[in-house]
């Protein structure tokens, strides 16, 4: 199950649009990684479509830097699949 259903944006929750407009402040913005946390996601798809061209759209999404706190796990084609440790309350 999505936590942030791609296409249908009626059911989000405060957090979910939150994290729609401020993911990609992850490694500055502490309550992205509160959201994270609290709700238990532990893995970000990136595609080359994330945010672009969705209604609504999905700034937070785009221009994450995955460089840091970021695991790449899988990728096919142009989609890849991060395990998040931005967050994780003792990095190493």
């Amino acid at each position: 199950m999505a936590y942030i259903p791609a296409l249908n944006s009626t059911g989000w929750g405060p957090d979910q649009r939150y994290l729609m407009d401020h993911f990609r402040d992850i490694h500055s913005d502490p309550r992205v990684c509160e959201i994270v946390r609290e709700s238990r996601i532990e893995y970000y798809y990136w595609d080359v479509y994330n945010g672009a061209g969705l209604s609504p759209p999905r700034p937070g999404l785009t221009d994450v830097d995955t460089g840091t706190g970021f695991e790449l796990v899988a990728s096919a084609d142009t989609a890849k699949v991060f395990r998040i440790t931005a967050c994780d309350p003792n990095p190493s």
